[in-house]
C-alpha cells in the first residue's frame, strides 16, 4: 500500500508471499501497474530495479527472473480510500500475512491522530499474528515509534537512517523503517 505506481519494493516480497494484493488510492496509478503487470505496451521499464536486486542476490547474469515472480504473485491492483472504515468497499479482503507501506501515512497526514487512525486502518488489514512493515521519511522518530505502538502493533525492529537533505525543499531528516506485528 503506497502511493503512486512504483513497485520496486515488491521485488523482495515475491520470493516471500504467493499472493500480493497491492492497493493504490488512485484510478492511473492502478493502470500504470496493471500495464506492468500484464505485460502491455508503455509500461514503466522496472528493468533497472530488477537488475539491482539481481546485483543484490548474486544473480547478477540479466536475469528477467524478479519481473516474472513480480507479475506470478501480483493479484488485480485494488483501490482503497483510508477515509472509509473498510478501506477497500464494497469488496472486503481476506486479512493479510503481512501489510508494507511506503511513503504514504507521511504524507496523507494531516496531523498525529491521522497517522495513527490509518495505522489502526492497517491493523484491520491484518491476521492475528502479522506483520505491518513501514517505511517512512523520518521527522520525529519518537513519534512514529509512539503511533505504531499506539495503534496496537507490537514493534520488532526500527532501523533509522538519518541523512542531511540536500536540498531545502526537503522537510525530513532521513528515514525510518518499522517491522511490528498484530497480537495474536
Amino acid at each position: 500500500m503506497s502511493g503512486g505506481s512504483f513497485i520496486s519494493h515488491l521485488y523482495s516480497a515475491s520470493h516471500y508471499f504467493k499472493q500480493i494484493i497491492i492497493l493504490r488510492d488512485s484510478d492511473s496509478s492502478i493502470a500504470e501497474i496493471n500495464k506492468f503487470v500484464n505485460k502491455r505496451t508503455g509500461a514503466f521499464d522496472w528493468s533497472r530495479a530488477s537488475k539491482s536486486l539481481a546485483g543484490f542476490t548474486g544473480n547478477s547474469d540479466g536475469d528477467t527472473q524478479p519481473d516474472t515472480n513480480v507479475r506470478s504473485t501480483v493479484q488485480p491492483v485494488r483501490k482503497y480510500d483510508l477515509t472509509k472504515e473498510n478501506i477497500t468497499d464494497p469488496e472486503v479482503l481476506p486479512q493479510a500475512d503481512a501489510v508494507t507501506t511506503v511513503g504514504l501515512l507521511g504524507t496523507i497526514s494531516k496531523d498525529g491522530a491521522d497517522f495513527e487512525r490509518y495505522l489502526k486502518k492497517f491493523l484491520i488489514l491484518l491476521k492475528p499474528g502479522g506483520h505491518l512493515l513501514l517505511f517512512e521519511r523520518l521527522n520525529n522518530e519518537k513519534f512514529v515509534g509512539e503511533a505504531v505502538i499506539d495503534a496496537g502493533f507490537i514493534i520488532d525492529e526500527v532501523e533509522v537512517n538519518k541523512t542531511k537533505p540536500k536540498s531545502d525543499l526537503v522537510n525530513n531528516e532521513g528515514g525510518i523503517f518499522i517491522a511490528a506485528h498484530k497480537n495474536k
